[in-house]
């Protein structure tokens, strides 16, 4: 085959300083336009290369979306994407794509945007050209039958109905209707009965669909990106031979109308003031601007703004509020790609998590607000010259120095590039920053300080409500905006009290990278390099992705924590005010790449950090130095004001279908577990006293696991390890060893079936979840392999038959549940209970087992083979990302084990397994009457649950 009659080499694409992949940019006859990128094999990898594989991925971008919806047939794009699955000519079996990269260790999804589809798919390398030969063909010669067309509205109906509880979903729509109707923006995206069953017949369903496809699925309309360490040449003669018959169309169907912002909404969107009830106990402050259609460098300015107005410095917007009580987080949010970003509009938001007292004083809140961006108005173009220099600076240093994303996201990112970047900018497309432009960012600047904005609040508070929008039944009322407000704007004033951000004194200088000086330190795992009664450390020096990054992760464990409730319950509130006090100071940090995360768990606290190894010890002194001197920092109002959001925190949990769910199977299975339910009634009986005692005592009682990776040499963290302890200070306790988890916590789940049905405590709702959770026991090495070997065969069949075939619900799924070191399974679905009950739901899981179970038995050996192969060529792909390596690791020392080598023996573990291991092991556990240990946890919604006071067995 002559590759160059039937390609066309395109511009080879810009890359970041120091990214080792290959790029080729080239184009099809029929006009698809294809991004390959060459990663570094397995073996070229490092540590234990000989044993990796590595995941080859593949997105498509096919330039239709939301937007192209017909009027009459809204949701239509979202019904294709589903559709386009459903079979092809040469692969006529519907999940004949499925099967085939879930059964060689792969996953495939799709999602469809305002203005494009992007389908996706990674696969273990050396079966990809088999996946490109049946992904291909569904943009050949898709089926898109009848009968798939039926089921799979049904698929559509149960996602709207997941989503229908989701605030941002909800808020988005509200934006829609304030668009005028002749604009593509006022579009309902999502499909359901009503727009594809009950307001179309079928047999015109069946003829928009396939036109449809026809005029928008065409190779000049898609962009295909395949990361893989295939040989270029080999991998475009496949591509040629799959994707060469993918018609093109012969209409010049990319012309984008440009349309003035201001023409696309009607008038209410800055005339009226919008209040909205929210779902969950929330409450929420949204500013919207109106900006034209950007660009990739534009949008930086406005990411620039976005820096000073979310800041959490000393005399920001978020500063203020915190000091005053009025809000607790300000947060920005700029249109990418999406309802917020297009070809018609931009829109800018600045959003506010209000107190109840800010909720309360809504004038002075704005009267904040629009007293700091006059402070951006009046600031000199100088000053935001060097500002948005700086901005410029930390930008390309982050990208310098950016950590390897994982394939498959890589190849979405880039494929949806090739849609809105030219050739030379596709990979770099969405980090290039301009340089100043005074032009541009003043009229930013004017654009924040014109009355043409949209006030939104979002409450459960809010009650009086006269509208109800159309798809999802928001209540919300829209009013005249109050007078106060205009009258605010045309009188703001400069705040004393605010400043923009400071240079940032966190920007790294220095990247020198260490390499070994001993073998100790060339060690592929990490090594324990400190130990006594009260503290441990391991440690591990990165040789193999070469950045100046390091990783630094403590647990600090405290018997107090876990002794009471009430303990837990001021553990939380601790750590809450912790990160309030440290904002001020680190947040400069995070803008320069540092992260930090500080959260409670059952027995203590967890401190995550990440950035430039260079000053990474001095964040974690300022943090460690923080919580020590805590009781110096801390008064009445700031306590109250974080247990109001604990409790707030724990109603929206009761909320959740799935944390409820999992929260009543931990409290049926752990003794030592507390529920949100018995959290939330304590939290009301915590008094300031109370708590500032526990702090002192919390304090004297810590006992610390730390893992510390990356570009720090072993005494680097010998020296963190010991201003970790000095800060904390640390002691030995001979009396008071560090004790590892107790397996009589866990309480066996009866032999038989169990069931636990709980009232959802949503309004307006149908969403129920039934999770039945199958313990198999104490976990071992080759116990957690037989079970994931399971979970492996069982996920594809178990999607097809629940939700493919039977419809049961949008969310089907089986995971494998590993606590306090006993291991079992968990077959979860999603569903309405108003479609089917949850006896129902219950009933086909156990139907599947059993027809699964005569499947197993009539699988040949080789077949059986060749899972094994796959699954253990998951257990041996190559990480792409320190980070991964490092939370491995983590897991390993919370848990207590530290077999840092897991991998590769569970691997090997997985190769010795035979049929007939697998066979008794599925019949124990999910079959047999006499061995049985299944529990069935129920979230229904409120209108369809009986109440159950105990358990039903």
């Amino acid at each position: 085959m002559k590759i160059s009659k039937e390609i066309r080499v395109l511009k080879v694409p810009q890359k970041f300083p120091g990214d080792q992949k290959e790029y080729k940019l080239i184009q099809l006859e029929n006009e698809l336009k294809v991004l390959l990128i060459k990663q570094k094999s397995g073996k070229d990898c490092g540590r234990n290369s000989k044993l990796k594989q590595n995941l080859a991925a593949v997105a498509l971008c096919v330039s239709s979306g939301c937007f192209d919806d017909p009027q009459e047939v809204q949701g239509l794009s979202h019904f294709l994407e589903h559709m386009i699955f459903m079979g092809s000519e040469k692969y006529p079996k519907e999940n004949e794509f499925d099967q085939f990269v879930s059964a060689h260790g792969g996953f495939d999804n799709a999602y469809t945007e305002h203005e494009y589809t992007l389908f996706h798919f990674d696969i273990i390398e050396k079966h990809l050209a088999g996946a490109l030969d049946r992904f291909s063909q569904f943009f050949v010669s898709p089926l898109m039958s009848f009968e798939s067309m039926d089921r799979e509205m049904e698929a559509v109906e149960s996602e709207f109905q997941c989503n229908s509880s989701d605030d941002d979903v909800r808020l988005q729509q509200i934006f829609c209707s304030m668009v005028k109707d002749n604009q593509p923006a006022s579009k309902f995206i999502w499909g359901n009965f009503e727009t594809l069953k009950y307001g179309i017949k079928r047999e015109k369903l069946s003829q928009k669909l396939h036109e449809f496809r026809k005029q928008n699925y065409v190779a000049n309309r898609m962009f295909l990106c395949i990361q893989s360490s295939v040989d270029m040449n080999r991998l475009e003669r496949t591509i040629v031979k799959c994707f060469k018959d993918i018609p093109k169309s012969i209409q010049n169907i990319e012309s984008v109308s440009v349309f003035n912002e201001f023409e696309v909404f009607k008038s209410e969107f800055s005339e009226k003031a919008f209040f909205v009830q929210s779902n969950g106990e929330k409450c929420k402050l949204l500013m919207t601007f109106l900006y034209p259609a950007l660009e990739g460098k534009e949008i930086k300015f406005l990411d620039y703004l976005a820096s000073l107005i979310h800041s959490e410095e000393s005399g920001s917007l978020s500063d203020v509020f915190i000091e005053n009580h009025l809000a607790l987080r300000v947060k920005t949010r700029i249109g990418n790609q999406s309802f917020e970003s297009n070809f018609m509009f931009t829109l800018f938001s600045i959003e506010i998590n209000l107190t109840t007292k800010g909720f309360e004083q809504l004038e002075e809140v704005l009267n904040e607000i629009f007293a700091f961006l006059l402070l951006i108005k009046t600031t000199s173009i100088n000053e935001h010259r060097t500002r948005y220099n700086e901005f410029v600076k930390i930008k390309n240093l982050l990208s310098k120095n950016r950590r390897e994303k994982s394939a498959l996201v890589n190849v979405q990112e880039l494929a949806v590039n090739m849609k809105f970047f030219d050739d030379e900018n596709v990979v770099i497309g969405n980090e290039i920053c301009g340089e100043f432009n005074e032009k541009v960012l003043q009229n930013f600047i004017d654009r924040l300080n014109e009355r043409k904005f949209n006030i939104m609040i979002l409450s459960d508070k809010i009650s009086n409500t006269e509208k109800r929008e159309k798809w999802f039944g928001t209540r919300y009322s829209a009013v005249d905006l109050p007078k106060y407000v205009l009258k605010l704007w045309n009188e703001r004033w400069l705040h004393v009290g605010f400043v923009l951000p400071k240079p940032n004194n966190y920007i790294c200088e220095n990247f020198e990278l260490f390499e070994s000086s001993c073998e100790d330190e060339s060690s592929a795992y990490p090594r324990r390099i400190f130990h006594n009664d009260a503290c441990q450390c391991f440690h591990l020096l990165d040789n193999k992705f070469k950045l100046p990054l390091g990783f630094i992760y403590v647990y600090l464990m405290s018997e107090i924590t876990e002794s009471t409730v009430q303990n837990l319950n001021m553990t939380s509130i601790y750590s809450m005010c912790v990160k309030n006090f440290l904002s001020k100071e680190l947040y400069p940090a995070t803008i320069a790449g540092y992260n930090y995360k500080l959260h409670s768990v059952d027995d203590g606290l967890v401190l995550r950090t990440n950035g430039f190894n260079a000053k990474l010890p001095s964040i974690v002194d300022i943090i460690t130095k923080t919580m020590n001197t805590f009781l110096n920092l801390i008064d009445l109002s700031v306590f109250e004001t974080f247990k109001r959001e604990l409790k707030k925190n724990f109603n929206n949990c009761l909320a959740d279908e799935n944390l409820l769910n999992d929260d009543y199977r931990l409290s049926f299975i752990n003794s030592n577990h507390r529920s949100f339910q018995e959290r939330l009634d304590n939290i009301d009986l915590i008094d300031f006293k109370d708590f500032t005692t526990f702090c002192e005592n919390f304090l004297k009682s810590l006992k610390a696991k730390i893992l510390i990776q990356g570009n720090f040499t072993e005494s680097n963290a010998i020296s963190i390890t010991q201003m970790i302890i000095g800060n904390l200070n640390i002691k030995e306790n001979k009396e008071a060893k560090m004790k590892k988890k107790n397996l009589s916590d866990i309480l066996r789940v009866p032999i038989g079936s169990s069931y636990l049905k709980i009232q959802s405590s949503r309004q307006h709702n149908n969403n129920s979840l039934l999770k039945n959770y199958y313990q198999i026991g104490k976990a071992t090495i080759q116990k957690e392999c037989i079970a994931e070997t399971l979970v492996g065969m069982m996920y594809e069949p178990l999607f097809d038959a629940l939700r493919s075939h039977e419809q049961l619900g949008y969310g089907v799924a089986c995971t494998l549940r590993k606590n306090s070191g006993i291991i079992g399974i968990t077959i979860t679905v999603e569903y309405q209970e108003n479609r089917h009950s949850s006896e129902i739901v219950d009933k086909k899981i156990e139907e599947f087992l059993n027809k699964f179970y005569k499947i197993f038995l009539s699988m040949s050996d080789k077949e059986f083979s060749s899972v094994k192969s796959s699954l253990t060529s998951i257990k041996l792909v190559n990480d792409t990302d320190l980070e991964q390596e490092v939370v491995r690791n983590w897991n390993e020392i919370r848990i207590d084990e530290n077999i840092f080598d897991r991998n590769e023996l569970e691997a090997f573990e997985i190769e010795k397994l035979t049929k007939k291991e697998i066979e008794e092991f599925y019949f124990k556990t999910f079959l047999s009457i006499q061995s049985v240990r299944k529990l069935s946890v129920q979230v229904i919604h409120r209108e369809n649950c009986k109440v159950y006071d105990k358990i039903e067995e």
